[in-house]
């Protein structure tokens, strides 16, 4: 049995601002926001650490700067095909989902 999450306070405009971010993230229990453009695609993620590498590494941090500035575009996809193919990768990520966001 497949449970769908509803992932909406998982998911923020990669056009938002940092600060919108972490407003975002400090909802979120699972530490990570998902960023997707204005077609619903996911464009990147950003995570605590994303944000606190950001801090410590950043001179001047102007939380009015996009998201997209900070956020990791370098993330691995998993689609749900890959994941009937490895039970074990299903079993443990069976809780998650992407049904309201594009990830191609």
């Amino acid at each position: 049995m497949i449970i769908e999450y509803n992932i909406d306070k998982y998911l923020v405009s990669d056009l938002s601002t940092v600060s919108d971010a972490i407003v975002s993230l400090g909802k979120s229990k699972e530490r990570i926001v998902l960023c997707l453009n204005s077609s619903r695609k996911l464009t990147g993620i950003l995570t605590n650490g994303d944000l606190l590498r950001w801090l410590a590494g950043s001179e001047e941090r102007d939380f009015n700067q996009g998201v997209s500035l900070i956020m990791n575009k370098q993330f691995q996809k998993v689609y749900e095909s890959d994941l009937i193919r490895n039970e074990y990768v299903n079993e443990l990520t069976r809780k998650y989902t992407t049904a309201n966001c594009s990830l191609s």
